[in-house]
């Protein structure tokens, strides 16, 4: 039987694909599985009265859409606004496999510091799948009403019944459905063995403030301890568009994500003598924008607060420069090299006067008196003379003009420069230079000090 044949037999139509780095049609077989149609054209489809119908427009995001279309990844992140189903979808996956696996294939949660485990955060995670807006129990039609609610005990979840008063007359305590970790607490479970956890799942992977110390080490050191030496363990890491500038964009590679498209798909790969390594990296939107009704309390500054509303990156206001300045005017010259990115640092001496200020009120009223600033903007070419400037990285290097934290001087020249910083004297290109140079000193401060 042709591939035709096969669609003809299930409906005669397949459905459109709007990820891009996956088959562009598929269609549902006679037992409901997904079947892809690789190097087959439009027109073959129509020449033999196939229908191509778009995909139905879903309510929610679908972590299931995204497992069937990258069957083979072993690790999944998945970023976007908040309160689009995130989460949701993928905590409904691990309970349908615990529940399909005969109660055997349990998860990992993972989040940033103990307190987000502790009893009174922990006992919220599956709230949503339990108790909605929808009135939709997902833990009881996953189990077919064998339980409907799931509780924490001793840092491990567990499937439970509640009765109609909302007590609790059931609890399924022979195998976790499963267990809680967290980052700084790493080095606590490195003895402990975890051969039941087939997934882990780690929530709100974006942070908005400083990461832990070595936080991605810590991580794989999570990972290394649950995996030990199996290869059946797949990975899922769900956040918040926060901050573009996170550590796991890097530390994992994924350089497409700076230009990455909403409701896009970018696969990455690495590969070594054991084989290939997949990993699905999914910006999220809101599928159905009429669904997020909240919409209406962040109509007010839309820049702002386009994160809430569409999932942008959520990136803050820096200062512009006011004043034009020659290039004599430019006293000291120092850069900032930081993901993949030349920043080009200079300290300007020019007297605040009517001529040098870029805009000019009724109002106005000028010091004449001289001021320094910094000023910082992207470099587009290479550093002519390495050796000559002070350079900012992240990386150590020994040689002596190769700094890493701004913030933390130690001689008379890094104490100049980090007084602008200090006193709020720091000027930026656009508010996307802003945004980067913030992130590098927060995590250059966060390596070279200390945080657990």
């Amino acid at each position: 039987m042709t591939v035709i044949d096969k669609i003809k037999e299930c409906g005669n139509e397949v459905i459109l694909n709007t990820f891009d780095n996956a088959p562009k049609y598929y269609y549902y077989d006679k037992d409901n599985k997904i079947q892809y149609l690789k190097d087959i054209k439009e027109s073959t489809l129509k020449d033999n009265g196939i229908t191509i119908k778009k995909p139905k427009k879903r309510k929610y995001y679908s972590f299931k859409r995204l497992l069937e279309q990258f069957p083979d990844c072993k690790y999944y992140i998945i970023y976007g606004e908040r309160s689009n189903g995130k989460s949701y979808s993928i905590l409904e996956h691990l309970v349908e496999e615990f529940y399909n696996s005969g109660y055997t294939h349990a998860f990992g949660y993972i989040r940033r510091v103990d307190e987000d485990i502790k009893l009174s955060n922990a006992s919220q995670v599956f709230k949503s799948l339990c108790d909605n807006d929808d009135h939709i129990n997902r833990v009881e039609e996953i189990t077919n009403g064998e339980y409907n609610w799931v509780i924490v005990k001793s840092r491990m979840f567990f499937l439970a019944k509640k009765d109609e008063n909302g007590e609790i007359i059931d609890v399924y305590d022979k195998q976790p459905l499963g267990y809680l970790f967290a980052l700084n607490q790493s080095e606590r479970i490195k003895s402990t063995g975890y051969p039941d956890i087939y997934w882990i799942f780690f929530e709100e992977f974006i942070a908005e403030n400083l990461p832990l110390l070595n936080e991605f080490s810590k991580l794989m050191s999570v990972i290394s301890t649950i995996v030990r030496n199996r290869d059946n363990v797949r990975i899922a890491l769900a956040g918040n568009t926060i901050n573009k500038h996170n550590i796991y964009f890097n530390e994992f590679g994924l350089s497409k994500t700076k230009y990455q498209k909403p409701n896009t798909v970018d696969l990455y790969q690495y590969k070594d003598d054991i084989g290939t390594l997949y990993i699905a990296c999914e910006f999220t939107d809101f599928p159905d924008k009429s669904v997020k009704k909240s919409n209406i309390y962040f109509c007010f500054n839309k820049e702002k607060n386009k994160m809430i509303r569409q999932g942008a990156w959520e990136i803050g206001t820096y200062p512009r420069l006011e004043y034009y300045y020659r290039p004599k005017d430019i006293k000291m010259i120092y850069f900032i090299k930081y993901e993949e990115e030349i920043f080009q640092a200079e300290i300007i001496r020019v007297i605040d006067n009517k001529e040098n200020r870029i805009d000019v009120y009724p109002d106005s009223i000028f010091s004449e008196k001289p001021l320094l600033f910094t000023y910082i903007h992207k470099k587009t070419s290479d550093i002519k003379l390495p050796y000559d400037h002070i350079i900012f990285q992240k990386d150590y290097d020994s040689h002596y003009n190769i700094r890493q934290d701004i913030m933390n001087a130690y001689d008379e020249v890094g104490t100049f420069i980090k007084s602008f910083y200090t006193t709020g004297k720091v000027f930026y290109q656009d508010n996307e230079v802003g945004d980067m140079i913030d992130s590098y000193i927060m995590t250059t401060k966060q390596r070279v000090g200390s945080r657990i």
